[in-house]
């Protein structure tokens, strides 16, 4: 796909992090840019910077673990501005806990926001491209978090690796269709996923103790150059589109972990088994608590 051939694009989650640097990159290529978020307010926010750049964009709010909302927003964005170039599923969140000790209500908020948004997303804009015999692309958004097991992520990194099949699956279905389909795989982002996780198996203050110590430590490390931004997804996101690309991976430490994933499986498990018994999280909060002194 060329980027003149862009020129209506949906992004999801784009009030803020990976979703407003996508949502904003590509308004700067002339694009009509739809922003949707949960927040009404954050995408109309994403919107006016968009605009003020010379953009051209539209704000909705919208709840995508709804499967009705979603599909009445994609048929008000297909009246309204017409059937979309480019989807990017990019809305999220983050659930910290043990499999355990979370809950059927941890995981229903997890799976419908993570998982089941992208199949909202992927399946009502692909309905749309193909009725209207429209190529077109779709990106869902994954996680290097995907690829291995993780302590205290589970939830989390479930729904990332669903996501990654999930997007497989679709780019075998829709390629008789011109459609492409990317599934992007970022590693440490700094993005505002570190404040707004939420702590369900702990106690409310040391869940914000937790949240204080995270955010503490992704600004000094992308102040001191060794974390990207969002805007380093964006540009990744931009390429997949234009290039087609099934797999992206973003940051070394993705790339690492889908080397060892695919090539040393075991070697894998073995890290993060004796991470768990080092109590690996538990020091990197201490880490964090010298930062915020």
């Amino acid at each position: 796909m060329n980027k003149k051939d862009i020129r209506l694009l949906a992004v999801t989650g784009a009030g803020s992090g990976i979703g407003r640097a996508t949502a904003v990159r590509f308004g700067r290529t002339g694009a009509r840019i739809i922003v949707s978020d949960i927040n009404g307010r954050a995408a109309a926010e994403t919107a006016a910077m968009i605009s003020a750049a010379g953009g051209n964009a539209f704000a909705y709010t919208l709840d995508v673990t709804d499967p009705e909302a979603y599909g009445q927003f994609a048929e008000r964005v297909r009246e309204e501005h017409g059937i979309c170039d480019v989807v990017i599923n990019n809305a999220g969140i983050g659930v910290v806990g043990e499999i355990i000790d979370t809950t059927e209500a941890d995981w229903n908020r997890i799976v419908g926001t993570n998982l089941l948004g992208v199949v909202h997303g992927s399946r009502i804009f692909a309905h749309q491209m193909i009725a209207a015999h429209k190529p077109g692309h779709i990106v869902n958004v994954g996680s290097a978090a995907g690829f291995m097991p993780t302590q205290n992520l589970a939830l989390y990194a479930t729904t990332k690796a669903a996501v990654k099949m999930l997007s497989d699956c679709l780019r075998a279905e829709l390629a008789t269709h011109q459609i492409g389909v990317s599934v992007i795989c970022p590693g440490v982002i700094k993005t505002d996923m570190f404040a707004t996780a939420t702590h369900p198996t702990i106690a409310a203050g040391a869940a914000r103790r937790r949240t204080q110590v995270a955010v503490t430590i992704t600004d000094r490390f992308h102040s001191l150059g060794l974390l990207a931004g969002p805007d380093k997804v964006a540009q990744a996101i931009e390429t997949a589109v234009l290039r087609n690309r099934a797999l992206t991976l973003v940051r070394p430490e993705a790339y690492a972990v889908y080397a060892l994933r695919r090539l040393a499986p075991s070697v894998l498990r073995a890290l993060v088994s004796r991470a768990s018994q080092t109590r690996t999280l538990d020091a990197g909060i201490r880490l964090g608590e010298m930062l915020c002194r």
